[in-house]
């Protein structure tokens, strides 16, 4: 399934673990100003900073030299981060044991990922707490993360943190750094933000799971290990250029798949997993592509995983060509070719298709209940049987021939479009699939 987006969801400020933003490799020093801006006052975030008094920090009261701090303390984390010098970045974290366990775990995390580009873009003030918040000796400011993957991504993606800093005399050291978004797919929190992490990488596959996960090191090589194998398998039936690389995550929990925007609501469990773009800041094109798996897909069977990854992967290697187009072609397709290295005695269908296909299919499933509606549980496979109708009889390049015209139809309906293309209608498509689907499996 790949995801048709929606508004973002806010990530609530405090998490039960939440990591600061640190990296290595290729980082830049620079802090530059930009259109993120500072937000409003308000929970320190988690740990707490070590200064208290009876006395409200000067620096609070001078915004000029607190926006100077702030970039100051930005500036030298990357510099320090940089250098890979990791007591710099914990001297410049607050004396609190969480806060410094915190820091140390993502500096761990990110100094496995293929960084290419981290750098920060803060507003142009930074807002003070509210008077009357006390003299706590704390700031929350609004950061914008500008990231890249080396050789995952096409450009940066933009992830909104707040920071909550503790004031040390005349200095700032962090007390946290918090996602601002929950939805991945806008640049909310990754896997990185949530726990620890481990990586794999086979040619431009990266694999990040939980490090905590039982067996997290032996399933994340044998899921990389697929979906390198699922990558060759897609880009040998797809006919687009693509690189195969993509970035797969396998996470222990649901949490990044019920923050997913464009998911149906309540659909997030019954998903075997999702591929989802990232857009820039500044809108376009996605700059990143990811696959994510739901946690039982990591304990499934090999097949059935394999099948799933080229699904998935079929969505990632048509860069944006299915998205909006009818959900039965866009899903039906990556059926289509998920199948392609399989006998015809192994491509399974679901029992909820057969059922359908028994009691006659009239109607292609919508785009507005598919997978949700009574007959969710069949969507896929009418999808699938449309997608082998359309391969038959009018030959495999119709299929892409068909995306194409979707794709750039305009104002014009599917309906039209089927027409003009394979001269036939939905309704008659639908009940050739339904047909096919009886004669195959009874």
């Amino acid at each position: 399934m790949r995801t048709r987006r929606r508004a973002a969801a806010a990530l609530p400020l405090l998490v039960s673990l939440v990591l600061g933003t640190t990296s290595c490799g290729f980082l830049s020093d620079e802090v530059e100003p930009g259109a993120a801006e500072t937000s409003a006052p308000g929970d320190p975030g988690a740990g707490s900073g070590d200064v208290r008094g009876d006395a409200r920090p000067a620096l609070l009261d001078d915004e000029a030299r607190l926006t100077r701090a702030v970039r100051g303390l930005l500036r030298e984390r990357a510099a320090a981060l940089r250098g890979a010098d990791g007591g710099a970045v914990l001297a410049g974290v607050a004396d609190d044991p969480d806060a410094q366990r915190a820091q140390r775990v993502y500096a761990d995390n990110v100094a496995a990922l293929p960084v290419a580009t981290f750098r920060y873009v803060t507003g142009d003030a930074v807002l003070s707490p509210d008077p009357a918040a006390g003299a706590e000796g704390e700031v929350r400011v609004g950061v914008d993360l500008r990231t890249r993957l080396r050789r995952l991504d096409t450009g940066a993606v933009s992830s909104p943190r707040e920071m909550v800093l503790a004031v040390d005399g005349d200095d700032l050291r962090l007390v946290s750094d918090v996602p601002a978004l929950a939805d991945p797919s806008a640049g909310g929190a990754q896997p990185w933000d949530l726990g620890p992490v481990t990586t794999v990488t086979r040619g431009g596959v990266l694999g990040v799971f939980d490090a905590g996960a039982p067996d997290a090191a032996a399933v994340g090589e044998a899921v990389v290990d697929e979906a390198a194998d699922a990558a060759d398998d897609v880009a040998a039936v797809v006919p687009y250029r693509w690189s195969g690389d993509v970035a797969v995550y396998g996470p222990s929990d649901t949490t990044l798949l019920r923050a997913l925007g464009g998911l149906p609501a309540g659909v997030a469990d019954g998903l075997d997993g999702v591929a989802f773009g990232v857009r820039p800041a500044d809108g376009g094109p996605d700059v990143a592509e990811r696959v994510l798996l739901h946690p039982r897909m990591l304990r499934a069977d090999e097949a059935e995983r394999d099948r799933l990854l080229r699904h998935e992967l079929t969505h990632v290697a048509l860069s944006g060509r299915d998205d909006g187009v009818p959900r039965w072609l866009s899903e039906g397709l990556a059926e289509w070719v998920s199948v392609q290295p399989l006998r015809a005695d192994e491509r399974l269908i679901s029992m909820a298709a057969l059922r359908a296909a028994r009691r006659g299919v009239e109607t292609l499933p919508p785009d507005d209940s598919f997978s949700t509606g009574a007959r969710s549980g069949a969507d896929y496979g009418i999808a699938w049987q449309a997608c082998e109708e359309v391969a038959a009889v009018y030959g495999e390049d119709a299929l892409w021939t068909l995306l194409e015209a979707m794709g750039a139809r305009g104002d014009r309906s599917p309906e039209a479009v089927l027409e003009t293309v394979l001269g036939t209608t939905g309704d008659d498509l639908a009940a050739q699939a339904s047909d096919r689907i009886v004669s195959a499996y009874g």
